[in-house]
């Protein structure tokens, strides 16, 4: 009996001691409480309060602690705290792993889903996508046993986001598909409006506009329906850049007129991308260069990288190969950024990606041999030296190319700046000149000997550069005229197919048109080098022969002659053309 009465105490001060953590478990602080409150939608600012509440949470039981933690959490992902000055601020995943180890261990798992979300949040921010997924994998499995269909939206959305962020476009479809089939339940017109404007941009990646536009325009009637302009106004930068894709430019302007005020730096800058490019398309150069300018100032290195390029293009297209050579060395400098940072972030992945099996391996296969992890462990630092070794390739291939670009385009600057002196356009300018020297010279008072010499000194220079210039175009004149009478010329000319010429008439209109047209070869070749089919290509329009013609003599369909002179543009002038762009070219050599 007594044995019984102490087996009978002892349980009763067993029980009483789990009292208190029952109470600790249950019942949170209310000012936590109104945090989470005003964390779901609640008005009012939840970072003072959970400021404040920071040192009071140190001194209180885990329980508590933990649900501060969570709060934290909850928080930086929903209000997107990314400053490290903010008192509230996490850049690792120490405080979630903290918190998923103890929301795991209670009995109590209500919180549980929204943990497992938001650490899916966290590892999805870190670059670990696999990681990331398999939380999310854990929040849909949890969430559905408490029917929490807002969170579910949230979980599917975030998923379709992830998938689409690693372009596997027919899994995040299915993500966001699923994400809203819960619009009814879930009752958020916001969260809907997101997710079909995500739909719309899953559908355009994979080439099904007219889904694309259905998705968008769902997106847009809602949006307007709320009376929410600046988000309306994001789904029309979407719609706009859609169709600007398929070359219709009209509906695209449309779409991107009277912007509010108030719209974010970000949609501000695509708005700015969009109208360059329109302006640029439609033939307003001058206007597609002012918005360029503008995402200067205030886009992102993949902005500036676009707005450089296209400000290059613009400038070449209007001769201006010296500000083209300046933005295309913009362009070449935000490249190399960019590609400094695709490299990091492969290397963030496979590390990601590293770290996820590692863990695994530890959760869920402990038993494996040393052999095994050393193998595998070696396999990822092969991996990472091709990834270096292959990055590092692209690197010296990216400055080869950008150092041949600039040599090309100086090549051209200075054979075009060659020919002005030998042309009409030269001469004109120079007569301008003496003009405004002699009108310099009529004010220039008696008394002022100097400058009237230095005047005169001048204009006969220009004279005598003129002199120099007629006689260069004179003597040019005659050798194309001899050119055309020599009997080199006329037998291409009148030669049916390619068996009427042999070896050495090539190599003489080859040494003809050298003579006639100062080293014509020598000043291609000083812009890239080129086969002997290239070559003879540009012998044959040099020669005026006609397209059909050149075709007989190299013994090629005219088809494969028209891709030849169009690759040979952009061969020699670094930039796309067309075949008649490169007999113009070529003609004007």
């Amino acid at each position: 009996m007594p044995m019984l009465s102490r087996n009978i105490l002892l349980l009763v001060l067993f029980l009483a001691s789990l009292l208190p953590a029952c109470k600790e478990k249950d019942v949170m602080p209310a000012e936590l409480q109104e945090i989470n409150e005003m964390l779901e939608g609640k008005p009012g600012n939840p970072y003072y309060p959970l400021r404040d509440y920071k040192q009071k949470a140190h001194e209180q039981p885990e329980a508590i602690r933990m649900y501060y933690d969570f709060l934290t959490i909850k928080f930086e992902n929903r209000h997107m705290v990314y400053d490290r000055r903010s008192e509230l601020y996490h850049h690792s995943d120490s405080l979630i792993t903290n918190v998923l180890r103890y929301y795991e261990e209670q009995d109590d798992r209500k919180l549980l889903p929204e943990v497992y979300y938001y650490a899916g949040r966290i590892y999805a921010k870190m670059g670990d996508a696999p990681c990331a997924l398999d939380y999310y994998h854990q929040a849909l499995n949890a969430a559905s046993a408490q029917t929490d269909t807002r969170l579910m939206q949230r979980i599917y959305f975030q998923m379709g986001h992830l998938f689409w962020f690693q372009s596997v476009y027919n899994e995040a479809l299915k993500a966001q598909l699923k994400a809203l089939s819960y619009k009814q339940l879930a009752a958020d017109t916001l969260s809907e409006i997101f997710i079909l404007k995500s739909l719309g941009g899953t559908y355009a990646d994979l080439g099904k506009t007219d889904s694309a536009f259905f998705y968008y325009e769902e997106a847009l009637r809602k949006a307007e329906t709320i009376r929410n302009a600046s988000l309306a106004f994001y789904v029309k930068e979407n719609m706009a850049a859609l169709y600007l894709s398929q070359g219709d430019y009209t509906p695209a302007w449309n779409l991107l007129e009277s912007p509010p005020a108030d719209i974010d730096e970000s949609v501000r800058t695509v708005l700015y991308q969009l109208k360059a490019q329109l302006y640029h398309q439609t033939g307003e150069a001058d206007s597609a260069m002012h918005y360029n300018h503008l995402i200067e100032d205030r886009g992102s290195v993949y902005n500036k990288q676009k707005a450089s390029l296209d400000m290059a293009n613009i400038l070449s297209g209007q001769n201006r190969y010296k500000e083209a050579a300046g933005y295309f060395q913009q362009y070449v400098v935000y490249t190399d950024s960019i590609q400094k940072r695709t490299r990091t972030e492969a290397l963030t992945k496979a590390q990601a990606t590293y770290n996820y099996q590692l863990r695994e391996r530890e959760n869920n296969q402990l038993k494996l041999k040393n052999a095994e992890q050393r193998t595998l462990i070696l396999v990822y630092l092969l991996a990472g030296l091709l990834i270096t070794g292959a990055g590092t390739a692209y690197l010296f291939y990216l400055r080869n190319l950008r150092r041949k670009q600039n040599e090309r385009l100086n090549e051209l600057e200075r054979q075009r700046e060659d020919q002005f002196r030998r042309s009409k356009a030269y001469i004109e300018r120079n007569n301008a000149l003496i003009q405004d020297l002699e009108k310099q010279l009529a004010s220039t008072s008696d008394e002022n000997l100097q400058m009237k010499q230095l005047l005169q000194i001048q204009q006969e220079q220009l004279r005598q550069r003129n002199i120099q210039a007629e006689a260069e175009m004179r003597e040019q004149e005659l050798a194309i005229q001899s050119f055309h009478r020599s009997d080199i010329y006329i037998k291409f000319h009148q030669a049916e197919d390619f068996s009427e010429l042999s070896e050495a008439d090539w190599l003489v209109l080859h040494q003809t048109i050298d003579r006639t047209f100062n080293s014509f070869t020598n000043r291609l070749y000083a812009l890239s080098t080129l086969d002997e089919r290239e070559l003879r290509i540009c012998l044959l329009v040099k020669a005026e022969i006609q397209p059909a013609g050149i075709a007989r003599l190299m013994g090629r369909a005219k088809s494969t002659i028209t891709s030849a002179r169009k690759n040979l543009f952009e061969k020699l002038c670094g930039k796309k053309g067309s075949a008649e762009d490169f007999d113009r070219f070529i003609q004007g050599f």
